[in-house]
């Protein structure tokens, strides 16, 4: 079957989806703390409490990701869309001047965030250019307040129920 349709044409469609934002964070084979920007992201089963991750391979986390046997899954809220520019730039410290503690597995959990995940690795899945990455949540919290939101390649915020 051929494809009716190019790369940007299909991103530019996705685009048309709403997420919500997160940052994914793990430690590297040196113990130092790394993430990444990611909005795919979703739930997967509730028994056992299963979540999933897609990391592009070209991305320096990619190795990351796949090397370790914990990471964590951090809810960015509506105030924090500077973090999400912040760990989507390339070749940068994303964790100078970041407020963060380490989680009870030991990756990074961003302050201020509307919740988070800790998750051991349960298993990677191939997926096209990217690496599905599902993770097993082993302990887990959330906070009040407002998501991050991205929509048509630009934050947005909620509007009040209709």
């Amino acid at each position: 079957m051929s494809q009716e349709f190019d790369q940007q044409t299909f991103r530019r469609v996705m685009g048309q989806f709403a997420t919500g934002i997160t940052v994914v964070t793990a430690l590297d084979r040196e113990g130092r703390n790394c993430g990444m920007t990611v909005n795919s992201f979703t739930s997967v089963s509730l028994d056992p409490p299963l979540v999933l991750v897609c990391v592009d391979k070209r991305l320096e986390f990619f190795k990351v990701i796949t090397e370790t046997s914990q990471f964590n899954v951090n809810f960015l809220s509506q105030a924090q869309a500077d973090l999400s520019r912040r760990f989507a730039t390339k070749g940068i410290d994303k964790f100078e001047g970041v407020e963060h503690r380490q989680g009870r597995m030991g990756a990074p959990l961003l302050t201020e965030t509307l919740g988070h995940l800790e998750c051991s690795r349960y298993d990677l899945l191939p997926g096209g250019d990217h690496v599905i990455v599902i993770g097993k949540v082993e302990h887990l919290a959330s906070t009040d307040g407002e998501p991050l939101l991205y929509f048509s390649s630009s934050y947005r915020v909620l509007q009040p129920p209709l």
